[in-house]
């Protein structure tokens, strides 16, 4: 239930098993330089219910092998107006009554396997710049209760898999600008 900070500027931050940024109280990672590498667990923003977490990412490179959670049970954000991100997977929004929110403003995303906007609760992917490759698949909306949104406002999107928007819950996709392919 308490609240704790990691601000990284620079040098290299390297993670062995999954790392937590709000896991039962408030988390916030601040990264403006430097490399975080994250080797064999994934990273998890708001793990529980009624946690929060948020990620900002202003310059450097993320690296997480096995993938990232945003809004596990709690409410995760993630930001990022520059540098690059690798990630195995994606996910925003896991469980029911779960929110997590990616807003990409510039910099490289890239998730070599799937991408799932709104697991089992409501996730929000806003793309205003920047270059988004998903390897896998790109789904929005993967369960009856869950609510998931993209909105592609600029930049370049690829998606080497299938789009699903709407496997079973509500979901809309607005481009109003920007590449698709």
């Amino acid at each position: 239930t308490g609240f704790g900070t990691y601000f990284l500027t620079d040098g290299l931050l390297s993670v062995w098993h999954t790392e937590y940024v709000g896991r039962d109280g408030a988390g916030a990672f601040y990264q403006t330089g430097g490399a975080h590498t994250i080797a064999c667990g994934g990273l998890v923003l708001a793990s529980g219910v009624g946690s929060t977490g948020a990620y900002s990412l202003d310059a450097g490179t993320l690296t997480v092998n096995c993938g990232m959670t945003v809004g596990d049970a709690g409410s995760g954000a993630f930001s990022m107006t520059a540098g690059t991100v690798r990630l195995g997977g994606l996910t925003l929004a896991d469980e029911f009554d779960s929110d997590g929110a990616f807003s990409l403003f510039d910099g490289t995303l890239k998730v070599g396997g799937s991408e799932v906007v709104a697991d089992k609760g409501l996730g929000s992917f806003e793309q205003f710049g920047g270059t988004h490759t998903i390897c896998g698949n790109l789904t929005l909306s993967n369960d009856a209760a869950a609510t998931g949104s993209f909105a592609l406002l600029g930049g370049t999107l690829i998606v080497g898999g299938n789009e699903v928007i709407g496997q079973y819950g509500t979901a809309a996709f607005v481009q109003a600008a920007g590449t698709h392919e």
